[in-house]
């Protein structure tokens, strides 16, 4: 049903520019397939709005007709919504470990709304964990991608975690309740939304779809390998390359500028590197820093510039660094740990997919506590050569190490803020320092948002 291998990975030869499902880490290895045939025909959308909002339920009824009439080709699946209570769609996601359902007729998307009882609350956790339960358990009864003698433990392993992913719906929660929102999270569930609008959803389906169709996002684990990889190739020229697109004192007085009356005591570094910005934060504040990176060798400079500092008696605050993935960090982190968790020097962009920024995103909602602060950069659209949305650097001569990353759209990044639960979403705009590869200087945004307090 699905193959996963190197040769995935290999991007195709073409003169178009890829589309934003697609990421690059570089020439020789790159996130770059085909969507699988076997994937369902339609967009299946399971969902228990009806007892809160029955208008809104009409209004799904005919975005539905409006949505499939206006199809522009048999390319883009219908949309088909089907109501049920929680424990309908618990009971009905079962049926697959036992093949009563096949894969194909999984739903892509399942939206539970938040009861105004606990029983009713419990019940809606407890539909998640199943929901994700059921489907472990059929592929691990029915793999879909047979293993050969001669794979590897570990290659079986990346199998079973695309085709997972292939299978696992999107599972959103509206809920206006912070205590029942990270129960969900915390059980499964991908979007945690305060209020769903008519709007959304089509987003939703475009997600989805975007997701399901991006294969870093299907198999992090292998895109962390070719990170990995990739990083340990190039880790030499990183530091010379800040001096290109980053700007640590511009960054310092903006970061000074958004926690202005925010209490923030305790900050996470997601993608620190060798800690280009921590020392100097903890120079100049008396913060507790967390640095947060995959790679070792820059954990080591890092650690090493710490010890220097340290023994020169200039900080202020605390810095320690821990080893962890930007994509997925929830387990390395304790929930609610954190006042402010940053991305700098764009970072969140690491994550490399619709999929993995949603998931980083989730990350650091649950590192933050009640009313904690996210920030994170990334380029501008207005930058000159970054128009077309992407964003690429060629590290080498000979072309076998380059990157490309998406820059997303004002309107993209607040939609995934949304989804991921945070509020009050700001966007800051500057230029850096002109220099001999942007004459202009580069054109950044910075964008804050919040955990809700409640």
């Amino acid at each position: 049903m699905f193959e996963i291998n190197r040769e995935n990975f290999i991007q195709k030869e073409t003169s178009d520019l890829p589309s934003e499902t697609d990421r690059i880490i570089s020439k020789k290895e790159s996130a770059w397939i085909e969507r699988s045939e076997d994937m369902p025909k339609f967009v299946g959308i399971w969902h228990s709005l009806s007892q809160g909002n029955p208008d809104f339920v009409k209004k799904l009824r005919a975005f539905e007709d409006v949505y499939n009439r206006m199809r522009k080709s048999d390319s883009v699946r219908p949309v088909f919504f089907y109501e049920k209570s929680p424990r309908e769609i618990g009971k009905q996601v079962s049926m697959i470990a036992e093949k009563d359902l096949a894969p194909e007729f999984l739903p892509e998307i399942i939206i539970l709304q938040k009861k105004q009882d606990e029983a009713g609350n419990k019940e809606a956790v407890d539909v998640i964990r199943s929901i994700r339960r059921n489907i472990k358990k059929y592929l691990e009864l029915y793999p879909a991608s047979k293993a050969s003698g001669a794979e590897t433990q570990e290659a079986q392993k990346e199998k079973m975690e695309w085709e997972e992913n292939i299978l696992q719906p999107l599972i959103v929660v509206v809920s206006d309740d912070l205590k029942f929102s990270e129960e969900a999270k915390k059980n499964g569930a991908d979007i945690v939304m305060k209020k769903l609008e008519l709007p959304d959803v089509l987003k939703l389906v475009e997600l989805v779809g975007k997701i399901k169709s991006n294969p870093a996002s299907l198999s992090p684990s292998v895109l962390n390998e070719i990170k990995t990889e990739f990083y340990g190739s190039i880790q030499e020229e990183v530091e010379n390359r800040s001096k290109i697109s980053a700007e640590t004192e511009k960054e310092l007085e903006i970061l000074d500028e958004m926690f202005s009356g925010e209490n923030i005591k305790s900050i996470l570094d997601v993608g620190c590197g060798w800690g280009r910005i921590d020392l100097e934060l903890a120079e100049k504040n008396d913060f507790l820093i967390t640095g947060l990176d995959s790679s070792e060798y820059f954990l080591a400079l890092g650690k090493n510039r710490l010890e220097q500092a340290e023994k020169e008696g200039v900080l202020k605050g605390k810095v320690d660094y821990r080893k962890g993935e930007i994509i997925d960090y929830s387990k390395t982190i304790e929930s609610g740990s954190f006042d402010s968790v940053i991305y700098t020097w764009h970072s969140i962009l690491e994550a490399y997919g619709s999929g993995n920024i949603l998931r980083s995103l989730n990350s650091a909602w649950k590192a933050l506590r009640p009313r904690g602060v996210l920030v994170f950069d990334q380029p501008s659209r207005e930058t000159e050569g970054l128009e077309d949305g992407w964003y690429g650097v060629k590290l080498k001569d000979d072309e076998k190490y380059s990157y490309l990353a998406y820059i997303m759209t004002e309107e993209e990044i607040e939609f995934m803020l949304k989804v991921a639960g945070f509020e009050d979403v700001e966007i800051r705009k500057w230029t850096t320092s002109p220099n001999k590869k942007y004459p202009e200087g580069m054109k950044k945004i910075v964008v804050k948002a919040h955990k809700p307090e409640k």
